[in-house]
């Protein structure tokens, strides 16, 4: 989930993104990563990227689009989750208020309890339909005996 505009207009805060392990890194790639010093998840676009061969690493530099600096940091390729494949406006805020007690209550509970309350009233409706039909069957084996009866009265 995309927390900050950073990224804008390219991926508008609280859009829900997704992302795969990349198989290369190239320049303009936008990429989700934990920052070395603070270990947060950020989504940036790869503004370069150099490999430092003595050292046999690859360094990447990056900046979010509506960022006016490249960001601080230098990273590593161990550093970075994914590559963006998709982003879905909007999607995140609602993820993120499925998370608070109040979401989870209107994004799951509300729904369960609809749920069942309307397996309550199929059910009940079943039970009528067989109660209903019993009654049916026994009322035409009762008219069925009085015929019965009626007939042999009539014989006599």
């Amino acid at each position: 989930v995309v927390l900050s505009g950073s990224m804008e207009p390219v991926i508008k805060t609280g859009s829900l993104i997704m992302i795969k392990p990349p198989s290369e890194l190239k320049i303009g790639d936008i990429i989700t990563f934990i920052t070395p010093r603070t270990k947060k998840i950020v989504t940036h676009r790869i503004l370069n990227i150099k490999d430092d061969k003595k050292n046999k690493v690859t360094n990447i530099s990056t900046k979010g689009d509506a960022n006016k600096a490249p960001d601080t940091w230098i990273l590593e390729k161990k550093h970075v989750l994914g590559k963006m494949v998709l982003s879905i406006p909007y999607l995140g805020y609602v993820i993120n208020f499925s998370k608070t007690p109040k979401g989870f209550f209107a994004l799951a509970i509300v729904p369960a309890i609809i749920i069942i309350f309307e397996e309550l009233i199929r059910i009940k409706r079943i039970i009528q339909l067989q109660y209903e039909n019993k009654i049916l069957k026994l009322e035409s084996e009762l008219r069925e005996r009085n015929k019965k009866e009626d007939d042999k009265k009539n014989k006599r």
